[in-house]
């Protein structure tokens, strides 16, 4: 357990914190909620986390992440996956610009070629483009700062 631990802090830091961190163009302190131990499951582990990032124009980025954890006994490491994940920047008029999701039990985007991920551009639940596999926040971080800059 305590390993699952280390290796999900790790995660919190290196892959969620440390980008918020870098991006020069939010303000005041992010908003970030992360378990403190992740929760045994039939298979193994999984922690949430989730949060809010405020922009200087009044925009801000809302997040949430699942990471799930499996022993591989063959192996005899840790296996880490994140099978939900969804990013929504929103404008300062409140209205959804851009969303990347990760949503396995969404069928309506079954026909995919990159189900379960996908991305949204625009207000419109149904306004959307596939997106790319295994999109982190530091992506959509740089898409942010583009639109930003």
């Amino acid at each position: 357990m305590r390993k699952v631990k280390d290796e999900f802090t790790s995660y919190v830091f290196s892959e969620i914190v440390a980008p918020i961190k870098k991006a020069n163009f939010s303000v005041g302190d992010s908003t970030i909620y992360a378990d403190d131990l992740p929760e045994e499951t039939d298979e193994g582990y999984i922690g949430k986390i989730e949060g809010k990032v405020d922009f200087y124009n009044g925009s801000w980025l809302k997040f949430k992440e699942l990471i799930e954890f499996n022993y591989n006994k063959p192996l005899d490491c840790l296996d880490m996956d994140r099978p939900f994940y969804k990013y929504n920047y929103h404008g300062p008029d409140n209205k959804i610009r851009i969303a990347y999701h990760c949503r396995p039990r969404e069928h309506r985007y079954k026909n995919l070629d990159s189900f379960p991920h996908h991305k949204h551009i625009g207000p419109k639940e149904n306004d959307f483009t596939e997106g790319n596999k295994d999109v982190k926040i530091k992506d959509i971080l740089k898409e942010i700062e583009d639109v930003l800059e």
